[in-house]
């Protein structure tokens, strides 16, 4: 989106804002996506997949720096199994894990952060119709998630 307003002439503090809003929105996009895997339908063979794979989320990194250590370390060592070896039964603690470090509230208020500082921001509202458009795509990255977010 920056190089796009370079190109047309943008000045370089409009061209700056809109790549610092561009990197807030890739962040929101991502958190959206781990939320999406464990708690909504991502369209995978199974819930969790990340959590299979062993992907260092959102969710996770949240839960890692939360929980008590054992469980961290537990979790830890689920994330390090090869992807076969994770059962559906791992996954679910995974999640109750998460629930009980209150990941999910952790990823849904960095959305939201994520989705201020990407829109309101002093030199984003001289170009008319940039903020809309940033609100807007914004928004659209959490409709897969919307029933989750309040």
């Amino acid at each position: 989106m920056a190089g796009a307003a370079a190109l047309c002439g943008a000045d370089d503090a409009v061209v700056e804002a809109i790549a610092e809003a561009a990197g807030h929105l890739g962040v929101l996009f991502q958190i959206q996506d781990d939320v999406l895997d464990v708690y909504g339908e991502k369209g995978r063979d199974r819930r969790g997949t990340d959590v299979a794979e062993g992907k260092i989320s959102s969710l996770v990194v949240h839960a890692l720096s939360s929980l008590p250590a054992d469980e961290a370390n537990m979790l830890r060592d689920l994330l390090r199994r090869p992807r076969k070896d994770v059962s559906d039964a791992d996954i679910a603690w995974a999640v109750d894990r998460f629930d009980d470090a209150g990941s999910l509230r952790a990823a849904l208020d960095e959305i939201d952060r994520r989705r201020t500082l990407a829109v309101e921001n002093d030199t984003i509202a001289t170009v008319p119709g940039l903020s809309p458009f940033l609100t807007g795509l914004a928004d659209l990255f959490v409709v897969p998630i919307a029933d989750l977010h309040p």
